[in-house]
């Protein structure tokens, strides 16, 4: 008969390199910290060195409190992968540990992961973009994940995985910015990322203007500086001539009905028809009275400071845009003095 007291006794670090399925149950185990490595796709990027070693004092006085999870290599026989706990194995690793409480899960994947991480708030909005982009273009394309997906395994929407994603082509000025923690707000970096490629030249200069501040660029700042330069792309308001609707303009050209015919025959002025003379000189009256009376007359000053080769751009320019308003009101009598 076999004596059941012995098992007090067994050394489960000594069978870790033979790890079995019942090794699944989550049972604590004491691993050598020589079989377990970090998992490649670990959505951590940036360890802080200050928080890493009072972590380790932390574990100098108290021990390694919670474990970690591992998962077995399939490619190393006898080893392991972090699935949760890369912090605390590295710095058990600074403090010359031996090993290090560990329980394996064989179905942890990075999905796991990266909610345990999101669970915590430990991770940052660039972590999780380059995240989810390994977890979509994993080598092995059996094991690539669709964005749907992704979202769904995280409780998330698609559009908030489509935002982190964004953050992958984040301009130089904006990740100097986001690296001094100047700016950590998911959805200001989404929206400079996103208006980049449109407003390069105006993004950087905005950004340069952060660079010796302590100011933060949140999502409202974000939000206010795109918005003025959308303004400035939207086409510009006609001048108050050219916005005067057709009915004013008649109302300011034809002072009745009459005149307004005899004008209209007039433009159809035929010298060999004595009814269109008569009707043209009548719309010529009119004008005139109008003209002589001071009837809604319009002037406009304008002064230009220039060398006289922009003095003659800008007279060329208004004699075109005073063509266009003849074209639009035929009736319109316009002219520029100089």
């Amino acid at each position: 008969m076999m004596n059941l007291d012995a098992l007090n006794n067994l050394n489960i670090g000594s069978l870790v390199g033979k790890p079995s399925r019942t090794q699944n149950t989550k049972d604590q185990l004491h691993i050598d910290l020589a079989l377990i490595e970090e998992d490649p796709l670990n959505v951590r990027l940036v360890f802080d060195e200050d928080k890493l070693q009072a972590l380790a004092d932390t574990i100098r006085e108290n021990g390694v409190l919670t474990p970690i999870s591992i998962r077995p290599n399939p490619d190393k026989s006898g080893h392991f992968i972090i699935n949760n706990g890369a912090r605390r194995f590295r710095a058990s690793t600074l403090l010359g540990l031996k090993s290090i409480p560990a329980f394996i899960d064989e179905q942890h994947d990075e999905i796991n992961q990266m909610i345990d991480n999101l669970e915590r708030e430990d991770l940052t909005p660039l972590e999780i973009a380059q995240k989810i982009y390994k977890l979509a273009n994993h080598e092995d394309k059996a094991k690539r994940l669709k964005k749907e997906d992704i979202a769904k395994r995280l409780g998330a929407k698609p559009a908030w995985v489509s935002k982190h994603l964004k953050l992958l082509e984040m301009p130089e000025k904006l990740k100097f910015l986001y690296d001094m923690k100047r700016c950590n707000d998911l959805e200001a970096l989404y929206a400079i990322s996103s208006a980049y490629k449109k407003y390069p030249h105006q993004i950087d200069k905005w950004l340069d203007s952060f660079k010796d501040s302590s100011d933060i660029i949140t999502q409202q700042a974000a939000n206010a500086f795109l918005n003025k330069l959308k303004e400035k792309d939207k086409p510009k308001a006609a001048s108050p001539i050219a916005e005067q609707d057709e009915a004013s303009v008649d109302r300011a050209s034809r002072p009745d009905n009459t005149e307004y015919e005899a004008a209209e025959a007039g433009e159809n002025f035929d010298s060999n028809d004595n009814a269109g003379t008569k009707d043209r000189s009548i719309g010529q009256q009119s004008s005139n009275e109008s003209f002589k009376s001071g009837h809604d007359l319009k002037f406009i000053s304008i002064s230009l400071v220039g060398s006289d080769e922009q003095h003659q751009q800008i007279t060329q320019q208004l004699q075109e845009f005073l063509k266009q308003i003849e074209q639009q009101y035929p009736t319109a009598q316009l002219e520029l003095q100089s």
